[in-house]
């Protein structure tokens, strides 16, 4: 009986080693690259679909996505270097302002608008005087009347020129110069 005994308690631990293996290779079979993929696949399919939700959230929030036509639409298709000033084709104005000063930069915005919208009206462009790249242009002295090239602008406040073939017509400084010439 005693035999029996150690005989049934040695098929015992056979069947328990047997279940550990078992349980040891369902664990490693979890880990398998299979499975490691599929975990990476799903993290990836939520980061994309959480970038996508913020893309789809800005833009909708985003006033510049609207189709309405804003009044700064002409304004920053018509903005210009003040080295393109004399090099264009053609008959145009320039209109020079600070554009970070918004009470200037809202009624010059304004003129240039309304005047684009009149009927056989010249191109206007507009040259952002307070742009650190036109500082050295902008003067407290006399501005100079009739410049040849870029390097002799010199702008003193609110001017305006009209160019006809890659030279100054006239030049008119002063709001309310300026809002009667556009007229």
């Amino acid at each position: 009986m005693f035999l029996v005994s150690k005989m049934s308690k040695g098929k015992r631990n056979t069947v328990k080693a047997k279940r550990k293996r078992k349980e040891n290779k369902e664990v490693i079979e979890t880990t398998s690259p299979n499975s490691i993929l599929k975990v990476t696949f799903l993290v990836l399919a939520f980061l994309c679909a959480f970038y996508l939700l913020t893309l789809y959230i800005t833009h909708k929030n985003n006033p510049s996505s609207n189709n309405e036509e804003s009044s700064n639409t002409v304004e920053d298709t018509t903005g210009i270097s003040i080295g393109k000033s004399l090099s264009m084709d053609g008959e145009y104005y320039v209109l020079f302002y600070d554009k970070s000063n918004t009470e200037i930069s809202s009624t010059y915005r304004n003129l240039v608008v309304s005047y684009s919208s009149l009927e056989n009206a010249l191109p206007i462009y507009t040259v952002d005087m307070g742009s650190a790249f036109h500082k050295s242009f902008v003067t407290e002295e006399e501005s100079n009347k009739n410049p040849a090239s870029e390097e002799e602008f010199k702008i003193n406040g609110p001017t305006l020129i009209k160019v006809l073939d890659q030279k100054v017509q006239s030049y008119i400084e002063g709001e309310e110069a300026i809002k009667e010439t556009l007229k």
